[in-house]
C-alpha cells in the first residue's frame, strides 16, 4: 500500500511516496521501502546497506514491486516521466507467469497519455518488457 509523507527538498508538488517492495528483508524485519519522487527511486534497505537509488529516466523495472503494487508504482511513474518530458519508456516486468505484464498492458490501453505501446523484442528482453510512446501534451 503507498503512504503518503512529506518530501524533504524534493520539489516535487510537496510530496513523495514510500512503498513496500518485493524483496527479500533480513530476518525478522519488515520489507525494505522504496521512496519515489521526480528524481530517482530509491530503495531503503533496514540493515546497514546503504539504499540504492535509480533515476527516473524513462525505465521502470518492476522487479522490486510486489504485483499488488504495480498499478500505483505504474501511474505515479507515467506522471513524473510527464512532468519530466520523458516521453518514452521502457517497463520491465518480467516474464515469469505474466501477471505484472497483465497488469502494465491493461493500464496501459486505458491511460489517457498512452500513445501506443508493444513488447519489446530480440535481445532487448523479448516479451520481458513494453515499451511505451506517451503522448506529448
Amino acid at each position: 500500500m503507498f503512504t503518503y509523507v512529506p518530501a524533504l527538498d524534493s520539489g516535487f508538488a510537496g510530496e513523495e511516496i514510500k512503498i513496500s517492495v518485493n524483496r527479500n528483508p533480513p530476518q525478522g524485519v519488515g520489507y525494505p521501502m522504496i521512496k519515489l519522487n521526480k528524481d530517482c527511486i530509491t530503495i531503503m534497505t533496514n540493515d546497514n546497506e546503504q539504499d540504492h537509488q535509480y533515476p527516473i529516466d524513462g525505465t521502470l523495472d518492476l522487479h522490486h514491486f510486489a504485483p499488488k503494487d504495480t498499478k500505483e508504482v505504474l501511474l505515479e511513474y507515467i506522471r513524473i516521466c510527464l512532468e519530466k518530458e520523458i516521453y518514452t519508456l521502457r517497463i520491465v516486468h518480467g516474464k515469469g507467469i505474466w501477471v505484472k505484464r497483465d497488469i502494465v498492458q491493461a493500464i496501459l490501453k486505458e491511460h489517457n497519455a498512452v500513445k501506443e505501446f508493444h513488447q519489446e523484442g530480440g535481445s532487448g528482453g523479448s516479451w520481458g518488457a513494453t515499451i511505451v510512446t506517451l503522448h506529448r501534451e
